[in-house]
């Protein structure tokens, strides 16, 4: 399992590598990593295995289903085939995979599983810095002189273009097709694994001084990864987590070390950035560069204003012209019943992070990722081109759902001691920490 879990981290940030030969533009390698997992899921467990993460989840997905099947007629409504619906089942399908595999490791029913869970975070942030580095040799690019000139012009744009757009191209997508913002499901890819991997170590803690130090080390990288990717959708998700971190240290009044290391990094990195001059850059990027704010305000009017044309069927093709909204764009590609679906989800995931918000202190220090990382599919959901919940988000969906999963056997459990009376003296105790 282990094996499983770590190749599909490492290929998760691989976005702009394309298989050839795959249909319907399947062959990016993450949707193959993705796929593949999947199938080992499958051929590995008998059904029952998935049943904890698929009831846990079941209003979710329910709404999804009624999504699929809303979105399937209406497309064949209106004669086209229902390629963007398989896609999204499968997606779902993913979910409960990953679900499953974070639930099974934190029960400790696949031996490994858990530790190996808490290097992911590592694998991504290597797995894209080597992909980076190899693409960036091969089309010629010098990141030294392109950070040089984005600093010196205090121009994001220029680390967009010249460094991530001109790295992608050629591994399947042609550098005129190839958009820098690609980059932002690219660096969720990275976020996505540090949610993964904060929660397995605080879960098992490491017993090694290496172990932590390799670890800090390996949430510091993602973290400048992040930063340097210049994603405001990536960026905003992520400065929840230590808000959240922050909000729980109020609640409790106790403040961790880790928290401790954490304040240290921030102010080192805010200084290095003021420094080098990075911090401009970040600057300019969120308040003076409104280019894809006006881009997205007029798209949005243009959704708005087809609904009135196709509010109960749909139909309308959102390719290359998305609102950038899950909801609206359900509506435009299959009518208001896929809007109610999708509307439906929306509130369930914006419903369980305000659940896990107002219990943070009461719940174990695990939960605080587990509530953090559902930022990122909330503010996707609202940011992502194509309307529809993109396959990383489907990714962090399944490990809140098998975290969840494996919070509530945890509950009924101490539910079921409890009526059972005080435990039998000398009785094994369980090897799950509690937090």
């Amino acid at each position: 399992m282990r094996w499983a879990l770590w190749g599909l981290f490492f290929f998760l940030p691989l976005q702009w590598f394309v298989l050839p030969g795959i249909p319907y533009g399947q062959g990016r390698l993450h949707l193959v990593a993705m796929g593949l997992f999947l199938g080992f899921m499958l051929v590995r467990h008998r059904a029952r295995a998935f049943r904890p993460t698929i009831q846990t989840a079941l209003p979710f997905i329910l709404a999804e289903l009624a999504l699929l099947m809303v979105w399937t007629a209406a497309g064949l409504y209106h004669g086209t085939k229902p390629i963007g619906p398989f896609q999204d089942f499968v997606y779902m399908s993913v979910f409960v995979a990953v679900g499953t595999a974070v639930y099974r490791a934190a029960r400790d029913l696949e031996p490994g599983s858990i530790e190996a869970l808490r290097w992911v975070a590592l694998v991504a942030s290597v797995s894209l810095v080597l992909g980076l580095s190899i693409a960036m040799a091969i089309n010629g690019v010098n990141p030294a002189t392109v950070f040089g000139q984005t600093i010196a012009t205090a121009n994001p744009e220029i680390l967009q273009k010249e460094l991530f757009r001109s790295a992608f191209g050629g591994f399947g997508y042609s550098t005129n097709a190839v958009q820098g913002n690609l980059r932002h499901e690219v660096f969720a890819a990275v976020l996505a694994a540090m949610f993964v991997a904060s929660w397995a170590v605080r879960l098992r803690p490491f017993v090694t001084r290496r172990q932590t130090m390799l670890f800090r080390f390996s949430m510091a990288l993602g973290t400048l990864l992040l930063l340097v990717s210049l994603s405001r959708s990536v960026l905003l998700a992520a400065a929840v987590w230590p808000l959240l971190s922050l909000l729980r240290s109020v609640a409790t009044a106790r403040l961790s070390g880790r928290q401790v290391a954490v304040a240290i990094f921030a102010v080192g990195a805010i200084s290095f950035g003021l420094v080098s001059g990075f911090a401009n850059v970040l600057w300019v990027r969120f308040t003076a560069d409104t280019s894809s704010y006006t881009a997205r305000d007029s798209l949005l009017q243009l959704g708005v204003a087809n609904i009135r044309a196709h509010y109960l069927t749909g139909g309308v093709d959102t390719v290359g012209a998305s609102s950038h909204n899950f909801i609206l764009d359900s509506w435009l590609r299959a009518g208001i019943f896929a809007a109610l679906a999708a509307a439906v989800m929306t509130i369930l995931i914006f419903g369980l992070g305000i659940s896990l918000l107002i219990r943070i202190a009461a719940e174990p220090s695990w939960i605080l990722p587990v509530a953090a990382s559902l930022a990122l599919p909330l503010v996707r959901i609202f940011t992502a081109g194509g309307g529809v919940i993109p396959p990383v988000e489907w990714v962090v969906l399944g490990f809140v759902a098998g975290a969840m999963a494996f919070e509530a056997g945890r509950r009924r459990e101490g539910a079921a001691s409890l009526e059972k009376g005080p435990a039998i003296e000398g009785a094994r105790p369980s090897t799950v920490a509690s937090g």
